[in-house]
């Protein structure tokens, strides 16, 4: 560990020195209106140089070095804006700009996972996708599993309607296999490597990132098949004072309460929201048989809670801030399992918390910036069954802490560093044995963005992203992670992206697979190695000019899994051992579609995948992985008229086999669901409402995502909100 630190802190070194440079400020305006905007991104484009407007619009960033720059505006909602700019030691220019309200803005959003810095999607090599705060109130969805159920290359593992558990597959690798942060910190259950989406709520969520393909060359374990950052709302930035309140109504006796509050002023920044949701999860559906029944003991009643301190340090030069954060979340549900067979008692409880901090600061010059970031969190459950053949009533704890020093230095548009240090103790306690297990992990990891800028109107910009990442474990072998990813881009108005990648990634054992306690039939296995995977993909990205905007995005991905953890009989005892095998591969397609300006706009998905089984016998050789359709498909339009917004959706999902062998007779047929919502957002001074109206399952589809456990049918929800909205220090723009 002290080698770590000591080289971190001789690259940091290295890292600190810039030249006296020139200096750029100016205002950004709303074009329509002459409003200032804040919290406009302003990017020396291709150089990670760059700062944020304030609440007058204003920007201001010094210490340049010498060159030719494009300086780029970026805003959800608005066109960027770009200014060719020639810069000699010592000038001072001022840049103002005028920037045009869009709908579509693709290519064009700043994202943060996929490089742990701010980034373009357009200078990112990995696939990504972005579900926006404005996405998120016209889908108004009750937990993160609603949210994500779009996205392509994304399946939704539902067990039920709301409150029941769900999981995550993505480009076909299991739950296990896609790394869940919360602002930047894993989540996934050290326990069984999972996290269950519906135990995460919607209604603090700022946005979400999807990136897809190997990570673990940033984000180490687990990131297999992809990363989900879920990014909660922070503490304003600016003087303002809002309050909220929310109520929701819904079919199977659903209701829910959310409440918040925000108040900023003079750098100083609280935050907190609270959350109540009920729901009876009486719906009807059809058996095996052919019976008509109502799902029973299927209720939910959660309670979530979310605070947050923020304080900027604005009299320092280099702008120092940090942040404290606290969540909860607790839960008692039914626990009805399949249809086959039917449990009416048994019960779950969920309960987590997490405290997290912040501090994020430029040093000695605005070129080197770094980030500590330290968080506690414990989660407990407890599943309570007394009417299985032998009674079960276990209870788990687990607790994770975490450090990490982060570096982000821009050296030249040759040598952009990101670079760190960290390391995570974990802990599970099985209450019934009376037993604890831990987990130690250090690690250091180093990026580098390489860009080069060609001066022609056909190819603007390559640039090179290489990374690397050291695990080092204290109950498995420690892992090296490599990766790098290539970006080409062409054109300036009919634009134009060339994305690869190659990476390993690797997954590790849960504390399930080496450590189960031994009985008569199973026993866990504490010389397990990590799975692992060789990643690679290959797309496109085309912008064009064409209607008042079009978005054409498509990727080809494969992935060669190996060392799979299965559990499997020996010598009449179950356990797990590294054996399996599976190739994974397929073709993602997007395409976005602003059809009339600011009115109507349409986004559609195709994912097609074959993930293949490589191990086991003959008749599972080559066989479909379970639960992965071949084919997936998504389609919405949306319609905008003054305060009144308006969305089709359409998922149909192919046929899934729910066995190695692929038989037949246990495949579940591929489904078609349709949703549709109503938003409407009136605005009086300063109150902001939301009204919305959803019909999910529109045309009352019969169907299940997993064998046995039947999906609700037609759902009604209907949700009202009102805000509060002023500023606690109005100020005179000149």
């Amino acid at each position: 560990m002290k080698r770590l630190y000591s080289g971190f802190l001789l690259l940091a070194a290295l890292c600190l020195h810039a030249g006296e440079g020139a200096t750029v400020y100016g205002v950004v305006l709303d074009r329509s209106n002459g409003q200032p905007l804040v919290a406009v991104n302003v990017l020396f484009k291709n150089t990670a140089i760059g700062t944020m407007t304030n609440e007058e619009g204003c920007y201001f960033i010094q210490n340049i070095p010498p060159g030719n720059y494009e300086l780029i505006t970026s805003m959800m909602g608005y066109e960027h804006a770009v200014q060719n700019l020639r810069l000699l030691p010592g000038d001072r220019i001022k840049v103002d700009f005028r920037m045009k309200q869009t709908i579509l803005d693709y290519g064009k959003n700043v994202l943060v996972t996929a490089s742990r810095t701010q980034k373009l999607i357009e200078e990112i090599p990995a696939s990504v996708d972005l579900i926006d705060e404005e996405t998120l109130s016209m889908i108004d969805p009750q937990d993160v599993g609603e949210a994500l159920k779009n996205i392509k290359g994304l399946m939704i593992k539902s067990y039920g309607g709301l409150g029941s558990t769900q999981t995550i597959s993505l480009r076909g690798s299991s739950s296990e296999q896609v790394l869940i942060l919360v602002d930047g910190q894993r989540i996934n259950n050290v326990q069984n490597g999972q996290v269950d989406l519906s135990n995460l709520p919607s209604h603090d969520i700022e946005k979400i990132e999807v990136v897809k393909g190997a990570s673990s060359a940033l984000y180490g374990s687990d990131a297999v098949g992809g990363v989900i950052n879920i990014i909660t709302r922070s503490p304003g930035e600016e003087d303002r004072f809002s309050i909220s309140a929310k109520g929701i109504l819904g079919s199977f006796h659903s209701r829910s309460f959310v409440s918040s509050l925000n108040y900023a002023v003079k750098g100083l920044a609280v935050n907190a929201s609270y959350k109540y949701l009920y729901s009876l999860g009486d719906f009807d559906y059809t058996d095996n048989y052919g019976t008509e029944s109502t799902r029973l003991n299927a209720d939910i009643a959660s309670h979530s809670f979310n605070g947050g301190l923020g304080y900027k340090f604005t009299r320092s030069p280099m702008d120092p801030e940090i942040r404290l954060k606290y969540d909860h979340y607790s839960s008692e549900r039914g626990a009805p399992g399949t249809i086959e067979p039917y449990y009416y008692e048994a019960r779950m409880w969920d309960r987590s918390d997490n405290v997290s901090m912040n501090f994020n600061s430029k040093i000695f010059n605005p070129f080197n910036d770094i980030r500590f970031t330290t968080s506690y969190r414990t989660t407990w459950n407890r599943y309570l069954n007394n009417e299985m053949l032998v009674p079960t009533d276990n209870s788990f704890g687990t607790r994770a802490l975490n450090s990490e020093l982060q570096g982000h230095s821009v050296l030249n548009p040759y040598l952009v560093l990101t670079y760190g240090i960290g390391g995570q103790s974990d802990a599970m306690e099985n209450e019934q044995l009376d037993t604890t297990y831990r987990r130690l992990t250090f690690y250091a990891f180093v990026m580098n963005e390489s860009i080069i800028k060609f001066d022609r109107p056909f190819l603007r910009s390559l640039i090179l992203t290489p990374s690397l990442r050291f695990d080092s474990h204290s109950d498995f072998n420690d892992v090296l992670s490599p990766k790098i990813g290539l970006v080409l881009n062409f054109g300036e108005t009919w634009k134009t992206g060339i994305k690869s990648n190659f990476g390993l990634s690797y997954r590790a054992p849960t504390f399930n697979d080496l450590y189960w306690p031994e009985d008569a039939y199973t026993v866990g296995n504490p010389e397990l190695e990590a799975e692992s995977g060789r990643d690679w993909d290959l797309g496109f990205r085309l912008q064009f000019p064409v209607l008042d905007g079009m978005y054409l995005e498509s990727a080809f991905f494969h992935n060669r899994m190996t060392n799979l953890i299965i559990w499997e009989s020996n010598a009449g005892m179950w356990m797990p051992d590294n054996v399996d095998e599976a190739l994974i591969k397929g073709l993602e397609n997007g395409l976005k579609l602003n059809i009339l300006e600011g009115y109507l706009s349409a986004d559609i998905n195709y994912t097609y995948l074959r993930a293949i089984n490589l191990s086991g016998s003959a008749s599972e050789y080559g066989k479909q992985l379970v639960y992965r359709p071949k084919h997936t498909f998504n389609f919405s339009l949306l319609g905008v008229y003054r305060m009144l917004s308006v969305q089709y959706g359409l998922n149909i999902t192919g046929k899934r086999y729910t066995d190695r062998t692929n038989s037949e007779v246990n495949a579940l047929p591929a489904y078609a669901v349709s949703d549709l919502m109503f938003l409407l957002k009136p605005h009086i001074r300063d109150l902001d409402m939301n009204v919305n109206f959803q019909i999910s399952n529109l045309f009352n589809a019969h169907y299940t995502v997993m064998k046995n456990l039947p999906m609700p049918g037609r759902e009604y929800r209907i949700s009202f909100e009102v805000k509060f909205n002023q500023k606690t220090n109005k100020r005179r723009v000149s």
